[in-house]
């Protein structure tokens, strides 16, 4: 019978496999590295003379415009700005009209209206048909986003009809 060992060699090992991973590496770092070079020195500087070159159209072009012209301009562009600061702060009452036209029912109207822009409040002397529709009324007051809050200072019935007077505090967004 013949020895087994004999049949078996010394093991190969195959060493390729560490060396590709390896010069695949370096060379990835290589072309990363020229690639961030080439941007950085050349291309930056590219960059930056086309900057240097636009400041210096800049500067001519503000050398062909005269200084009062200049002043005029900034004047205007400043008055702009305050006009504009201006307007975010207006208060546009026009919004409070169509406003209860929407909320209110057909079956009531208003006899009197004072508005207070400071405190955001409407108050309205009002006539309803009927306690039924006034109370409706106040449901449609309370379902309304415009409104923050509102209040129901007094009523009176005379005859079929309910004499009523109502504060509706409105959101500051009705307003701008």
């Amino acid at each position: 019978m013949a020895n087994n060992l004999d049949n078996f060699g010394p093991e190969k090992l195959e060493v390729g496999w560490p060396w590709r991973l390896l010069s695949f590496s370096i060379i990835l770092f290589v072309a990363l590295a020229a690639g961030y070079l080439g941007l950085r020195f050349g291309y930056g500087s590219y960059l930056h003379s086309q900057i240097e070159d636009k400041d210096a159209e800049i500067a001519e072009l503000a050398r062909t415009i005269p200084e009062v012209e200049q002043q005029n301009l900034l004047r205007f562009y400043g008055q702009l700005g305050n006009l504009q600061n201006v307007l975010n702060k207006h208060v546009i009452i026009s919004k409070v009209l169509p406003l209860l036209e929407r909320i209110t029912n057909q079956r009531v109207y208003y006899s009197g209206f004072d508005l207070d822009v400071a405190k955001r409040t409407v108050i309205v002397d009002g006539v309803a048909q009927s306690y039924s529709v006034l109370s409706q009324q106040l449901q449609s007051f309370k379902e309304t986003s415009e409104l923050e809050s509102f209040y129901l200072n007094q009523t009176d019935a005379r005859g079929s009809l309910v004499n009523f007077k109502v504060g509706l505090v409105l959101n500051p967004t009705v307003f701008k």
